[in-house]
């Protein structure tokens, strides 16, 4: 979730022996990648006038309607719930 928060933009704003950065997530390849899909995310939001947040959100009730128990609680909500 911190790539969502904009905080970090590259991966020499983490501590050198920051755990993440050993994850294929934060792999110098991946990485930007990364940071261009959060920047996407923030454009739908700014069109929609909601956070990345409840973008996200949104896109898992849509992705994942069909999930079952409580493995995804928010699906019963409202995103204004979240805000």
């Amino acid at each position: 979730m911190t790539k969502l928060t904009f905080r970090f933009r590259s991966r020499a704003d983490f501590a050198p022996d920051y755990i993440r950065l050993f994850l294929p997530r934060f792999s110098e390849e991946s990485f930007p990648k990364n940071i261009e899909l959060t920047d996407k995310i923030k454009a739908i939001g700014e069109k929609y006038g909601a956070s990345t947040s409840q973008v996200s959100l949104a896109w898992i009730l849509v992705e994942h309607s069909s999930c079952h128990g409580g493995t995804i609680f928010i699906q019963a909500q409202t995103l204004n719930n979240f805000s």
